[in-house]
């Protein structure tokens, strides 16, 4: 028998690997002779690389790069090597060299999480760092940009990646301008002279499960902007200043139609920003990890499958990692159940996807921090019940 543990982190209490790690020691108890594939799974968001780089092979690269706010920060990304293209030029004694690729999130240059809380200010922060890690990705042979989108901790349109990968934003006057939200309105002309070549050339899968374009009331600002702490009163100014600067944008780039594509506003607008200024497509986080994880084949030997999330509620039907696993175990007819930190209204809508059913790591009431920190201990129990349910199943039917 082979289980296949594929689960989302449990935010604020379990990362990915814990839940597989935890899932994996109650199926041995259920299941002592089984085989047992952990594979910790994102959606394109924060934790996404470190996800990946859990199970692809590859090395993590550390570098220094501007944070949000331009202060130095610490960002990791993973470089994994990848099979060369076939060619009549390589030889037994002219290999040709394999190329790489890298794998990273945004929030590891310009999350939320680097920024304290007493001093966030979206207006002056900006995706500086992000454009960073791309050209150092560039710079050390990576021929293809993996970018998880998700905790952001900027509202800026990628206007500070663009600067970081040459663009400069100049006044009237013809002189630079920070590149921060602060200075949108201010932006006459944008200058793409200095623009990094190497930009143009390396493909860039961006990875989001959001779809909201960047402008309006769906937009970046609106949407995302009060999490960020833009004041109500301030957003309407905010998504003016935001369509002035794409206005300016897709005049330098008139081949380029940016602000109505579906993921445009993720990130604060980084989407738009990664459209506009390198060669860049957005796609589902959850089908592409799915696809460089070759889930597929991990799916065509399994027995069962185990899934999950820390909330399970009628969002999770939409791009995320519990309704990706799902749909792709009903393909493979394989048996696919998920556990959860709590079950909401709308979770139901799970059962179309393919899950056969859902279990709770909570079995009796507690306060949510006692929850939390009973997180380990509770999805082991949970996921001893749900195998012994699974068990009981399958010694009738056998």
């Amino acid at each position: 028998m082979k289980i296949v543990i594929a689960p989302d982190s449990f935010k604020g209490s379990l990362t990915a690997s814990q839940v597989c790690d935890i899932a994996a020691n109650a199926a041995r108890e259920v299941f002592p002779e089984a085989a047992v594939q952990k594979l910790p799974l994102a959606d394109g968001g924060e934790g996404t690389a470190e996800a990946l780089m859990n199970v692809l092979p590859g090395e993590i690269r550390t570098l220094q790069v501007r944070g949000p706010l331009g202060t130095p920060v610490t960002a990791r990304y993973g470089i994994v090597p990848s099979a060369p293209t076939a060619s009549a030029w390589e030889t037994p004694e002219h290999p040709l060299p394999k190329t790489k690729i890298a794998i990273m999130d945004m929030a590891g240059a310009s999350g939320l999480t680097l920024v304290p809380e007493a001093e966030r200010d979206v207006f002056h922060s900006n995706t500086f760092g992000t454009g960073e890690m791309i050209l150092d990705a560039i710079s050390q042979g990576c021929r293809h940009i993996y970018l998880g989108l998700g905790g952001s901790a900027t509202s800026d349109g990628g206007m500070g990646m663009a600067a970081a990968l040459g663009a400069v934003f100049r006044d009237e006057n013809g002189m630079p301008l920070d590149p921060v939200p602060a200075s949108m309105h201010r932006i006459a002309v944008v200058d793409i002279s200095r623009l990094d070549p190497a930009v143009s050339r390396i493909p860039i899968t961006v990875m989001s499960d959001v779809k909201n374009p960047l402008l309006g009331p769906e937009g970046a600002v609106y949407v995302y902007g009060p999490q960020k702490g833009i004041p109500a009163e301030r957003l309407a100014d905010m998504d003016q200043a935001m369509s002035h600067y794409i206005d300016c944008v897709e005049s330098a780039l008139p081949k380029k139609s940016i602000r109505h594509a579906p993921g445009s506003g993720a990130a604060g607008g980084l989407g738009a920003g990664l459209l506009a200024f390198t060669r860049s497509e957005i796609s589902s986080g959850i089908e592409t990890v799915l696809e460089l994880l070759e889930f597929d084949k991990h799916l065509e030997s399994a027995d069962l499958v185990i899934t999950g999330e820390g909330r399970m509620d009628f969002q999770s039907a939409y791009g995320k990692v519990v309704a990706g696993v799902a749909s792709h175990c009903k393909t493979h007819r394989v048996p696919c159940f998920a556990l959860a930190g709590s079950i909401e209204d709308g979770a139901e809508a799970l059962y179309e996807f393919g899950i056969s059913g859902m279990m709770p790591l909570v079995d009796r009431i507690e306060s949510l921090d006692a929850a939390i920190c009973d997180a380990e201990k509770n999805c082991f129990r949970a996921a001893v019940r749900l195998l012994r349910i699974v068990k009981a199943g399958m010694d009738v039917q056998g």
